[in-house]
């Protein structure tokens, strides 16, 4: 590409002089308009209307469109079709333009689909594909229908939700801690099964149906910290990613690290997070006023 571009250099030295045939020349707009478009060939995303915003990011994240990569920054604009990656230590966090938010975990990647923006900014359609890690899922402005997530064993739709979700893509496995709302898991041979209940664990494993499991029967596998990292804590977050919810449900499931939880999640569902929601010490949160 960049011999392209040296090769276009020359024809904006335009000379002036008799004997230039008027029919020959061709004004500077219209190279202007043509070395743009040889940039959006080079990179795609110069064409296209961002879809969202990247607010808070965590070396290393890239971005793949085509054939062109590139590192994410804080404020960086997202484009349909990237493939959004991140490292050991990565993390992205996104706010979309209906407003919906999604963080993804370090060592994963997710692919920008679908996405079809109403005038009154909301979305027709909007898939994401989950393809690897840890990630976190709220809900915009849209209607629940029009949201879909893709992993390599089946679909997740929506129901007004904030879900956090880990898939691991060897063993095509996606897991679900649903926070708020409910979801249907269904695999790709249309078997479903709905989560309905804050706290309850979903399983769309890729040789049986999905189910809703209890993490205490061993029958699926996984490690909380590393796989739900923020259900465990939210302090990597900013203050509009984190649900309050969270810290009751990961005392709900204690996994022998947290305390009992000392009142009901209908304290926690529908309020704002607070400070205190996110204290921490060696046996993970602490109730209201113990510290933190």
């Amino acid at each position: 590409m960049d011999g392209a571009i040296v090769n276009f250099r020359h024809i904006f030295r335009q000379r002036t002089g008799a004997g230039r045939a008027p029919g020959r020349l061709l004004t500077n707009s219209f190279f202007i308009s043509l070395f743009a478009g040889l940039l959006a060939f080079a990179n795609p995303a110069t064409a296209q209307t961002p879809i969202g915003q990247a607010v808070s990011v965590d070396p290393a994240a890239t971005a793949l469109l085509g054939n062109a990569q590139t590192v994410i920054l804080h404020g960086a604009d997202l484009y349909l079709g990237q493939l959004i990656s991140t490292g050991e230590g990565g993390q992205v966090q996104i706010v979309f333009s209906d407003e919906t938010r999604m963080v993804v975990g370090p060592n994963s990647q997710l692919l920008l689909e679908d996405y079809l923006l109403r005038n009154d900014n909301t979305v027709a359609s909007f898939t994401v594909d989950a393809l690897s890690g840890t990630f976190r899922f709220i809900t915009g402005d849209s209607d629940k229908d029009a949201y879909q997530i893709n992993t390599p064993s089946g679909t997740i739709g929506v129901r007004g939700t904030t879900f956090d979700l880990f898939v691991d893509a060897i063993k095509e496995l996606g897991l679900v801690w649903l926070l708020d709302g409910g979801l249907l898991l269904c695999d790709f041979e249309e078997n479903c099964v709905e989560l309905t209940e804050i706290c309850d664990f979903g399983a769309i494993p890729v040789d049986v149906d999905p189910t809703v499991f209890d993490p205490e029967d061993g029958e699926f596998e996984f490690d909380p910290e590393d796989d739900f990292p923020y259900v465990i804590s939210q302090l990597p977050l900013r203050q509009d990613f984190r649900i309050a919810v969270a810290r009751y449900c990961a005392r709900q499931h204690d996994f022998n690290q947290f305390p009992t939880i000392p009142s009901e999640a209908a304290d926690y569902v529908n309020r704002e997070p607070r400070e205190d929601d996110y204290c921490e010490g060696e046996g993970g949160y602490y109730d209201e006023g113990e510290g933190g």
